[in-house]
């Protein structure tokens, strides 16, 4: 880890790579740090925060072909985030494609580990940014899962299968 992980984190303490949680935590901790004023003391060097998001985002890169298919989805957010701020650029398309198509197919053969509206808001996304990327078959399942949804709906104030809280919490 660099120096910057250890003056932000407690010193007997390293995000582990497997461990999608530790991802989804050190990701985020880098995001924060990245928007604290370039004036507020306790801010980062820029060089530095930038040179821990790219190894985080390499690392995370390296790592994605050992998670299992239900994390995927939070992999890949978090690789993303890290590229973009690390690199100051998209990453490219064809990773984030393929490790989508492999969270959709999992999702498509019965992984109940993967929420449909994981499944949704990753293909809205992705049809909102460049449409005609989107594979057939996740158009579809968008598109099916938003016509039950809506008919859902129709009939009722809420899902039928979730709790008050689930619906307030997403």
């Amino acid at each position: 880890m660099t120096l910057l992980s250890q003056k932000y984190l407690p010193s007997d303490y390293t995000p582990d790579i497997a461990d999608i949680g530790d991802v989804a935590g050190y990701t985020h901790l880098l995001l924060m740090l990245s928007r604290i004023p370039a004036d507020n003391p306790a801010a980062p060097d820029p060089r530095e925060l930038a040179m821990a998001m790219r190894r985080w985002s390499d690392s995370i890169c390296s790592q994605m072909p050992h998670y299992a298919p239900e994390h995927l989805g939070r992999a890949i957010e978090c690789y993303d985030i890290a590229h973009r701020l690390g690199y100051n650029e998209r990453p490219d398309s064809r990773i984030i494609d393929e490790y989508q198509r492999q969270y959709f197919d999992s999702w498509a053969r019965g992984n109940d580990r993967i929420n449909e509206s994981d499944i949704y808001a990753m293909v809205s996304r992705k049809a909102a940014a460049t449409p005609d990327d989107v594979d057939s078959r996740q158009f579809g399942a968008f598109y099916d899962i938003r016509e039950r949804w809506m008919k859902q709906l129709r009939y009722n104030t809420a899902f039928a299968e979730t709790t008050p809280g689930k619906t307030i919490a997403g």
